[in-house]
């Protein structure tokens, strides 16, 4: 029963690693990324977006060109790359600061005036042509701001990204305490087997970074990121390449999953049993040493002493032991005396031999008790 408990106890702290290590992969590529100001900015230098945003503005203000009458020089150096640049920038800090910036067009305004009025030089400006510049005006720096921060999403991105952004980290925070909670457990609830559950801490390692690779072959073959397009292609070609360092992402983590897998199983099982034959053959020296043999003791039966216990068996046998041993140290004592004595007095010598041989006698009759076999009724 204990076993069971113990083997369900393990199976839940396994499976909670799994989805905790899962989670955590993926609220970390969101913290990393989308959440990463830094990493926003680099995707913008690689995917080259001043420039296409650039060439972006300067095609919608020709639309407007068109439309105008007036000759398409006065749009020409009206924005320069390094502004795009950094109103691009100021935009981008303003989404993760959370602090509205709003983008300066009285430049823009001043150079478009001044080539308008370079172009009509000469020509008499009506009220109704002044009134007509203006509006031209306003429209090419209200479409810049457009352009640029495509004013409407921003608002809703400002609305909700701080919030999105506390979820994101108190749940990958979660995830981290339950992930480092649930192995610790999984390792010592039985640390006498202590790396056979190092070799189970790689299981669930092992299927989070499987489930990495599932999920990035999912989105490979059923979600055709390199088709997507939204807005202009400034835009659609950013966050093409941002989605896709996503999936990368996802990917990675899978592959150092797996390996932290493989390595904690083969690391556990080969450890374990290493442990495992050590310890059977240390007991197997004990059992064949001599000091660990356990030590005969001397059998008296109970007919000669009548008694019970085997103690005091014992202690009748060895104190007879030891009058037989004194019994035999007079004999030789007698025997040297004898033999000492001088020759020419064979009474003496017959006696001595009588008493040597009576007091032989009664030794062996000590030393070889009889067993008397008891009689049945019939006997």
């Amino acid at each position: 029963m204990k076993k069971i408990i113990e083997i369900i106890i393990k199976s839940i702290l396994i499976v909670a690693l799994f989805i905790s290590l899962l989670g955590f992969s993926i609220l970390n590529i969101l913290s990393k990324t989308i959440f990463n100001q830094g990493y926003t900015l680099q995707k913008l230098e690689e995917t080259n977006y001043y420039g296409n945003i650039y060439t972006q503005i300067k095609s919608d203000f020709r639309n407007y060109i068109y439309q105008s009458g007036l000759d398409e020089d006065v749009i020409e150096d009206v924005v320069t790359l390094d502004e795009v640049k950094q109103d691009t920038k100021k935009m981008i800090t303003g989404i993760y600061s959370g602090i509205i910036e709003e983008i300066n067009t009285e430049q823009i305004e001043e150079r478009l005036n001044n080539n308008i009025k370079a172009s009509l030089e000469g020509r008499s400006i009506t009220p109704e042509i002044q009134e007509a510049i203006e509006i031209f005006v306003n429209q090419i720096t209200t479409q810049y701001e457009d352009t640029l921060s495509k004013t409407v999403y921003k608002n809703e991105i400002y609305k909700y990204y701080s919030k999105a952004e506390n979820i994101v980290k108190k749940a990958e925070k979660i995830t981290i305490v339950v992930a480092v909670i649930s192995g610790v457990l999984i390792v010592i609830i039985n640390f006498k087997k202590i790396f056979k559950n190092i070799g189970f801490l790689g299981i669930p390692f092992l299927s989070a970074g499987i489930g990495c690779k599932v999920i990035h072959s999912y989105i490979k073959k059923e979600i055709y990121i390199e088709y997507f397009t939204i807005l202009n292609d400034a835009i659609t070609i950013t966050l093409r390449e941002y989605l896709l360092g996503l999936v990368e992402q996802v990917l990675k983590f899978g592959y150092i999953y797996i390996a932290t897998g493989i390595v904690l199983i083969v690391f556990g099982n080969v450890m374990h049993g290493l442990k495992y034959h050590s310890h059977r053959s240390k007991n197997k020296e004990k059992k064949t040493t001599p000091s660990n043999q356990q030590k005969t003791e001397p059998i008296v039966y109970k007919q000669i002493f009548g008694q019970e216990s085997n103690e005091s068996y014992n202690h009748n046998y060895n104190k007879m032991y030891e009058e037989q041993q004194k019994k035999k140290e007079i004999v030789k004592k007698e025997k040297k005396r004898y033999n000492k004595e001088p020759k020419n007095k064979p009474e003496k010598e017959q006696k001595v031999k009588k008493e040597i041989e009576e007091k032989e006698t009664k030794e062996s009759t000590i030393s070889r008790p009889r067993r008397t076999r008891s009689r049945g009724k019939h006997g």
